[in-house]
């Protein structure tokens, strides 16, 4: 499962008080995140996910990633197992003239009763929903 969302952030759009899209998923595991900045965001935007309240990617949880023209791919091995299935991208923007956008996208295998399956409930050491 492929699946790509993208946030317009607004020009002044400040860290203190962040635009925020949700990223409805499925339950499945995540085995690769995409962060993508388009020509002209010059490290002006910031973005990092989060399940909850819980800073996700990238893994240092004061981080963010910012770049021009560059997509960030990080190989995971991630679990999304309980309801509801959805992360939140978070970004803020220090253009003072410009929105920007970020897209993000998540590579995703279903979590299904198979060998896959079993082995994940084996190293969470608690049976996974089917």
């Amino acid at each position: 499962m492929d699946y790509n969302f993208t946030l317009s952030v607004p020009a002044s759009t400040l860290e203190s008080d962040p635009a925020e899209l949700t990223l409805d998923l499925v339950q499945g595991i995540i085995v690769g995140v995409r962060v993508g900045f388009p020509d002209g965001c010059a490290d002006y935007v910031h973005a990092f996910i989060r399940l909850g309240l819980h800073h996700l990617w990238p893994s240092n949880q004061e981080g963010s990633y910012a770049w021009n023209n560059y997509t960030y791919e990080v190989q995971e091995s991630y679990v999304l197992d309980e309801v509801p299935y959805e992360l939140t991208l978070v970004a803020w923007n220090g253009d003072s003239r410009n929105a920007h956008q970020v897209t993000v996208g998540f590579d995703m295998l279903p979590l299904e009763p198979t060998v896959l399956g079993k082995f994940v409930q084996a190293v969470l050491g608690r049976p996974t929903r089917w």
